[in-house]
């Protein structure tokens, strides 16, 4: 059991990309996510989890595959931020919604990410934002806020 551990935050950053060696199909996602909150749930009562889900991506910056294809949709990434979501509220564990958070903001595609993937220092500082209201609203004190 691990003690003074107060809160642990995982994001999968999914790759929505089928290239076979790297994608991860939806359900094994799923399961994958369950066994890593109920392993983190096992080792403290006290420590608090966080996900955030797959933020999107902008398809029409992501240089295309070798067959011209795009490497990824961001519609994908709309699936496996919902099953992220769905995963936390069965489990009863606090989520971000990344994928929605940063499709608020005007001219997202452009302002949020470097290369249509990566987060640019806009795209950072709404992940921040995110991570700091749920800190704030569970009240967890001055060592993690």
């Amino acid at each position: 059991m691990l003690l003074g551990i107060q809160g642990v935050l995982c994001w999968f950053w999914i790759k929505s990309f089928p290239r076979p060696r790297s994608h991860v199909p939806l359900q094994e996602y799923v399961e994958n996510l369950r066994k890593i909150v109920n392993h983190l749930k096992s080792l403290s009562d006290n420590t608090r989890i966080l996900l955030l889900s797959a933020p999107p991506i902008n398809v029409a910056t992501i240089t295309p595959n070798s067959d011209g294809q795009p490497t990824g949709t961001n519609e994908a990434c709309r699936i496996y931020s919902e099953v992220c979501l769905d995963v936390c509220r069965e489990m009863n564990i606090k989520a971000i919604d990344l994928w929605s958070a940063i499709q608020k903001r005007d001219n997202w595609q452009d302002v949020c990410l470097i290369d249509g993937i990566h987060l640019s220092t806009e795209g950072s500082n709404i992940v921040l934002k995110e991570i700091l209201k749920v800190l704030k609203e569970a009240e967890l004190g001055p060592s993690l806020y």
